[in-house]
This record gives structure tokens, sequence and C-alpha cells, in this order.
């Protein structure tokens, strides 16, 4: 059996084993697409039916012969994407950070909620008390000038924006004068 790129040989075998099953095969007339000469002489189209194959095959095999220019291009492309995935890293890293400062301020903000919603009902709890105290009569005594006293530097503290303390900061001192107003 002769090679089928050989003119004349006719057989169609290496076609057929490279999954090309057109029939045609090479020869004399060397036209292999639709029975048609395009100008070739004996044996070319046969030789370029073999690298139509071997491109074939090599399609089917999943892999493909490329071009250097075509390589270089692609591996542009793969550096490309590696650096972008670098400074996505990079990017991510810094979002996690500021992420964390983030959350770090947020806890910091919601202490200092805190601390200011205990200010404000200390402050609404003794004016409270001031008027129940003012009320019941007990305006004269020592117990409401000293926590009128401590009412105006709550006062003066909110509306300057500070906080001079929580009522709880305030200890045992201004709970006790609550009490004695009350009772």
């Amino acid at each position: 059996m002769s090679d089928d790129d050989e003119p004349g040989s006719g057989s169609g075998l290496l076609w057929y084993a490279a999954g090309r099953s057109s029939g045609y095969s090479s020869g004399k007339s060397d036209g292999f697409r639709n029975g048609k000469s395009h100008g070739f002489r004996n044996g070319e189209l046969a030789a370029l039916r073999n690298v139509d194959a071997q491109q074939e095959a090599e399609h089917r095999a999943g892999w493909r012969s490329i071009h250097i220019k075509d390589f270089n291009a692609w591996m542009d492309v793969l550096n490309n994407e590696r650096k972008r995935n670098a400074q996505l890293a990079v990017e991510v890293e810094t979002l996690r950070e500021s992420l964390a400062i983030s959350d770090r301020r947020g806890d910091e903000h919601r202490r200092k909620l805190l601390k200011t919603q205990k200010f404000k009902s200390g402050m609404d709890e003794t004016l409270l008390t001031l008027l129940k105290a003012a009320e019941q009569g007990k305006a004269g005594r020592p117990e409401y000038a000293e926590l009128k006293s401590i009412m105006y530097q709550m006062f003066d503290a909110w509306s300057k924006g500070e906080i001079l303390c929580s009522p709880d900061a305030l200890g045992p001192r201004i709970a006790y004068l609550w009490k004695a107003l009350d009772g």
C-alpha cells in the first residue's frame, strides 16, 4: 500500500484514519474539492490535504498549533491577567483593612452614642426629680440646690457638645440626691 501523499495512490485510508471521509484521493487531477482542478501541480494538493488532516486531528485531540506571534500575544494577555490579579489582591487587602478601620470607628461611634444617650437620660431623670421636688415643696432643701447645680453643669456641657459624665459616673452622690428628693 502506498502513502496517500504520493500522486495516484488512491487508497484514501489515511484520510479516513484522520477522520476525513471525503473519499477523494490524490491523483493526477488533484481535484479533491468538488472534482475541480485549482491549478495545483501533482502532489501539491495532496500535501495541502495532509496539512488539513493534521490540523483537524490536532483540533480533535484538543491542541492547536499556533504561530509564535500568537503565542507571544497570549503570553502578554496571561502576564497582564497575572498583574491585574496581583493588583486586585492588593485592592482586596486594602479594602479589608479599611473595613476593619471602619468597624473600629463604628464601635467607637456606638460607644459615644451610648454614652450620650445615658447622659441625656441622666439629664432627663435629674430634671424630672427637680420638678417633682419643686412640686412637693422641697426646693429649699440643700439636696435640691446641689442637684440643681449639677443639672446646670450637665446642661452647660450638653449645650457645648461635651459630655460631662454619665449619671452613673456622677456616682453615688447623684443617686443619693435623687433618692433624697424623691423620698
